[in-house]
């Protein structure tokens, strides 16, 4: 599934952007997610032999399906005004936040029910398939709304601003601020997988959980999680207490947070004590005793309350205002394909961070975990301190030549710098 939709991605940007719009983008990837889904539900009633081809192909097919948020990201920052872009861009994060809340949630719901089946057709459905039944509902709903309701006729909130630059023809595009907004996603991917990768193990080593334990306080800090991050988006759309404080200064506070939580939660070897290693098994857990008794514990209060405050805070706001930085920092006019390499590259980290993370952690415990999140954030809170004012899509070399529009575009710059 990460596969497609690293893939499609920058595809779909590209086709956007061809299409001078999001509507038939749109129309393809709800319909990839339909057939997808379907095909996964047929795969049951299919031969054992060509079950797994067909599993592959529905998820690499429904990944290709959603690799669309670049381009939904590209359209809301098309018909939104530099004013209210960090209220429209919320709504879009808040959405895809509630999204990916309501699938597990769905799960957990019709677990509560193992012994339910239904027939239909040539589909037998249970506690292993019924969400996919309500997803191709709720992709079904979207096709319905997106083609009765979706206007692209109208005009966009930045046409009268590219039609400035166009004519003075002197925005340009910043790559090294834009790479820096693409590292700075790629990390923010990679502390993410870091925790989802080794959270439970981490638990049962690091404080010496049973299984159910693990799973419990592991769950209950998701939906904590969870709920804070939809409160971050919530306070960023319909709020206005952020809107006096720069997007930049927020970008570097947050990183700050999150630099600060490894340093405290990172095992030092100065730290007293040692963890308690008997309760793991010697067959199957053999590679961790490698360094099981020669890793240090760490304040699980500090590591679990921190948790919260980096997964349901900082890393939300700093999500969020990455990505108003990213649209403002690519100007006025079509942003298909770069919103699609930037989707792109946060996919791929998905693919290849569990797998970095995994080995490291099970090879040579969490320390060069740590060290590598710890080395990544120094590298990024440097560009971002370093080049503050690259970080800004202000062009000061927008020469007096243009007439009317030159005033237009002078208020332009004025109103965005009283965003900051």
């Amino acid at each position: 599934m990460g596969c497609g939709e690293a893939i499609s991605a920058p595809i779909l940007g590209l086709f956007s952007n061809r299409h001078n719009g999001v509507r038939n983008t749109l129309f393809v990837c709800y319909m990839l997610c339909v057939v997808a889904n379907c095909c996964y539900l047929l795969a049951k009633a299919m031969p054992l032999a060509a079950r797994i081809p067909l599993v592959v192909i529905s998820r690499f097919t429904l990944g290709m399906g959603t690799g669309n948020r670049g381009i939904g990201q590209s359209y809301v920052s098309s018909v939104s005004t530099l004013k209210d872009r960090r209220k429209a861009i919320s709504l879009l994060s808040g959405g895809v936040s509630i999204g990916l809340s309501l699938g597990p949630g769905m799960q957990t719901v019709i677990n509560q029910f193992p012994d339910a089946r239904f027939g239909f057709w040539i589909f037998e459905l249970d506690i292993n398939n019924l969400n996919i039944v309500f997803a191709i509902a709720v992709n079904l709903i979207c096709l319905v709304i997106l083609l009765s309701l979706l206007d692209e006729k109208e005009e966009s909130a930045d046409e009268s601003e590219l039609q400035v630059f166009e004519d003075c023809g002197k925005f340009q595009i910043d790559k090294l601020a834009i790479a820096i907004c693409i590292a700075s996603r790629i990390d923010r991917v990679f502390i993410s997988v870091n925790f989802k990768s080794i959270g439970f193990l981490y638990s049962e080593v690091m404080f010496g959980f049973t299984e159910k334990e693990t799973l419990l306080v592991n769950s209950d800090l998701a939906a904590i999680s969870s709920m804070f991050v939809v409160g971050v988006y919530f306070v960023c759309a319909f709020t206005d207490f952020l809107e006096r404080i720069g997007d930049r200064f927020i970008i570097i506070c947050a990183l700050v947070v999150v630099y600060i939580y490894h340093l405290l939660t990172m095992p030092w070897p100065f730290l007293p004590g040692h963890l308690n290693c008997e309760n793991l098994n010697s067959t199957a857990d053999a590679q961790l005793h490698s360094w099981c008794l020669m890793t240090h514990p760490i304040n699980m209060y500090l590591y679990f309350v921190g948790y919260v405050v980096v997964n349901g805070l900082a890393l939300p706001f700093f999500d969020n205002y990455i990505s108003i930085m990213f649209t403002k920092l690519l100007g006025p006019g079509k942003h298909g394909k770069m919103q699609g390499f930037n989707h792109s590259a946060g996919c791929w980290a998905k693919i290849i961070g569990p797998l970095v993370f995994t080995y490291m952690f099970d090879s040579f415990g969490p320390q060069p975990n740590w060290a590598l999140e710890l080395a990544f954030l120094t590298a990024l809170l440097f560009c971002w301190v370093l080049f503050y004012n690259r970080m800004s899509p202000r062009r000061p070399e927008l020469q007096i030549e243009c007439g009317s529009r030159l005033q237009r575009s002078v208020l332009w710059l004025r109103n965005l710098s009283t965003s900051f």
